[in-house]
């Protein structure tokens, strides 16, 4: 089942989401191993799994929390004590797919900083930063094409992960006019 909806809850379920993350100024900050880095403004996608108990609800709810707590355990938690939680996108699956995911999104922006979020992969990292909001809409297309590719076999707006999304677009654009 695959869900790209913020107003939609996820359930205690495994899954991937996506957090919009705003910044409205450059702030500099040193998450983990990854030293003192700097964040410029504009808008940051974070790719992230719940596999753990609790699920999807769980993840989602500590990293709302997570704005207005001291407790720093993951990279994220850093940026979002800084920064502004927009929304969310989520998806009940099972799978690893995270790296693929970041890959996908990371067509229309740019990794920063390098292995923010992939403290347990190889990959160069799950954090997208896009200075424009065109660019995030364009990779957030991107994002939902690709998946419709993988988890259905013909494309149908009307079923599909691509109409939710452009519901979202729409609102994010008329959000941003």
């Amino acid at each position: 089942m695959l869900t790209i909806l913020p107003t939609k809850q996820p359930g205690a379920v495994p899954g991937l989401y996506i957090l919009n993350i705003q910044l409205t100024k450059p702030i500099i900050l040193a998450p983990g191993r990854l030293g003192r880095q700097t964040f410029e403004p504009g808008n940051y996608l974070y790719v992230g799994s719940a596999h753990g108990s609790g699920g999807l609800r769980a993840r989602l709810a500590r990293h709302q929390r997570c704005c207005r707590s001291t407790v720093r355990h993951w990279h994220i938690d850093h940026l979002l004590k800084m920064g502004s939680l927009l929304n969310y996108w989520w998806s009940a699956d099972d799978g690893e797919q995270e790296c693929t995911w970041a890959n996908i999104l990371s067509c229309c922006g740019k990794r920063w900083p390098r292995g923010f979020g992939a403290s347990d992969c190889r990959c160069a990292g799950h954090l997208v930063y896009f200075h424009n909001r065109n660019s995030l809409c364009d990779s957030i297309q991107e994002l939902a094409a690709k998946l419709n590719e993988m988890y259905f076999s013909s494309w149908d707006p009307a079923a599909g992960l691509i109409y939710e999304v452009e519901q979202e677009l729409q609102s994010l654009k008329l959000q941003s006019s």
